[in-house]
């Protein structure tokens, strides 16, 4: 029977490798720049899986190698745009005269 590729887009790297191991399947990183390779792994790194080849449900290669692409992404639930924590005053006209004139 073939087995499908685990889903593992958008988990950190020390979580995929993790995944991958308990389903005997190789993980490959796509690395762009060799130079941040050792950055991808350790706690409180920013890097998530972005891309992977075979995608997640499709079947792997008799290798059973996940090759998968690594870059810098927002964490579910972090900093990112939000609502203002005041509301903006609303639109009033300009009035060069003082206050109660």
């Amino acid at each position: 029977m073939t087995e499908l590729a685990p889903d593992v887009t958008g988990l950190h790297p020390d979580d995929a490798v993790r995944l991958c191991r308990q389903l005997g399947v190789d993980l490959q990183v796509d690395a762009l720049d060799e130079m941040w390779v050792h950055t991808y792994f350790g706690e409180g790194q920013p890097w998530r899986i972005t891309q992977q080849v075979p995608a997640a449900g499709r079947p792997l290669s008799s290798s059973r190698t996940l090759a998968v692409r690594v870059s810098v992404r927002a964490r579910e639930g972090g900093a990112g745009a939000r609502e203002p924590r005041r509301p903006t005053p609303p639109d009033r006209p300009l009035r060069a005269d003082g206050p109660g004139d």
